[in-house]
């Protein structure tokens, strides 16, 4: 959520800062979203190298001291710092926890964990605006900062409660235990990867991410497609406020529209996964696997309702209609649905094709969709500005509709994408030999 109130806090503090509002824009997104991308870069594969629980402890702890940063009246600098800090360190629950989820969970089991974690994820951002507008408007701009970091206080302190994922990690550590137990010294680990020192994990894992996005067609795919679909929701929840002034609605009311986008996000995408769950047992009764083609109905679904929920936002909002807010309002709650179908069917699909590698196969979505984020609130309100918010919406629609062929081609095409995959067959091998 604290991610998403940048644009809020941009509008509340600008004038107190003595800059204009794009800076401030700039300051308070722009840079904790450009931060963030470069985390997408390095965590995950760090994680997947190290482990995870001492990360999860130190990036919470960094987080709530950088965003306590942000709420301490100070200058602009340590503005722009603590912005930066949590930026960057907000990859971890971002995208290295997809990682974590594979490890944890079966792949029957995944479908409701990745639910609930997608499902968060889209709450925050469309709450963000509402609370961040309510808190703002009643104590001041940096409240917003000062209540979010003692949630994340509370939470550095549960992640000590919590054990490790990471099997490389956690074999290691049952290693190390048994050698100080035993006084053995010739006891061995064959994976050689397991705890590299830096320089080695600079030359073979760092660019892991980068090397998935160029040679895999599906993490290249599932890239475009979910970065931009996310990307937009973030340019919708700053967009929506000014465009419901053509409705005569105030700032705070239209922050509270991007609640009908929650509940489509939180409701309709239960039925999905009733089905999909439903499929898992009916293939757990015949003794046969769940394959991660077994779990796109939702994206088939979803992408010709993103597509349709977008034209039919687009032509019921001013300045084409406006007297009849409800019936724009009433294409978010579909809208939200096909959001959080995108979301959760994409993250499920690099998890269960590329399980222990499922955090680097997600690291160039978070990357590219921290990257869009960062640079839309630079030119996408002055697009709206310039075509209207009809014909701006409309691109947003067109691209929508495209992504329709996209997902029949991953329903035609998908397992033989996952087939021939290097990476995704050296992982089969890997968890074969470990049964």
């Amino acid at each position: 959520m604290l991610s998403n109130c940048g644009a809020q806090s941009a509008l509340q503090s600008y004038q107190s800062l003595d800059i204009s509002l794009v800076s401030a824009t700039c300051c308070f997104m722009s840079t904790y979203l450009g931060a963030q991308a470069i985390g997408c870069l390095i965590f995950p594969p760090y994680t997947e190298t190290y482990g995870r629980k001492t990360t999860y402890i130190a990036s919470s702890l960094l987080y709530a001291v950088s965003i306590i940063v942000v709420g301490t009246p100070g200058n602009l600098p340590s503005i722009i710092l603590g912005r930066v800090l949590s930026g960057f360190v907000s990859t971890i629950p971002s995208v290295c926890t997809a990682g974590s989820i594979e490890e944890i969970w079966s792949p029957h089991e995944r479908i409701w964990a990745v639910q609930a974690w997608v499902t968060v994820a889209l709450l925050g951002i469309a709450v963000a605006p509402a609370t961040a507008l309510a808190i703002g408007s009643d104590l001041g701009w940096r409240w917003v900062y000062r209540l979010g970091a003692s949630v994340v206080g509370l939470n550095t302190v549960l992640f000590f409660f919590t054990l490790e994922s990471r099997p490389s990690r956690i074999l290691f550590n049952i290693t190390e235990s048994l050698k100080k137990k035993h006084a053995i010294e010739d006891i061995s680990i064959e994976n050689v990867e397991y705890v590299p020192d830096l320089r080695t994990f600079v030359r073979n894992s760092l660019a892991k991410p980068s090397k998935m996005f160029f040679t895999e067609p599906i993490v290249f795919a599932v890239t475009v497609m979910g970065s931009t679909v996310y990307a937009s929701a973030y340019l919708l929840t700053e967009l929506i406020p000014g465009i419901y002034r053509g409705f005569g609605f105030t700032l705070r009311q239209g922050g509270l529209v991007f609640l009908a986008f929650a509940l489509g996000g939180i409701t309709f995408p239960i039925l999905t996964r009733l089905h999909d769950s439903s499929i898992g047992k009916r293939l757990a009764r015949q003794q046969r696997a769940l394959v991660p083609e077994d779990k796109l109905l939702g994206f088939l679904i979803a992408s010709p309702v993103q597509a349709i929920s977008i034209w039919w936002f687009a032509w019921t909002i001013p300045p084409y209609l406006k007297h009849s807010p409800l019936i724009s309002i009433a294409a978010l709650v579909p809208l939200g649905f096909a959001f959080n179908e995108f979301d959760y069917v994409l993250v499920g699909y690099l998890c269960d094709t590329y399980t222990t590698d499922a955090g680097s196969a997600n690291a160039p979505m978070g990357f590219i969709r921290a990257t869009l984020i960062a640079v839309y609130p630079l030119f996408g309100p002055a697009i709206f500005k310039g075509l209207g918010n009809n014909f701006a919406a409309s691109i947003l629609a067109a691209v929508a509709t495209l992504y329709c062929l996209i997902a029949f081609g991953f329903w035609k095409y998908g397992a033989k994408l996952r087939k021939r995959s290097l990476w995704a067959r050296q992982n089969q091998r890997r968890e074969q030999s470990t049964e």
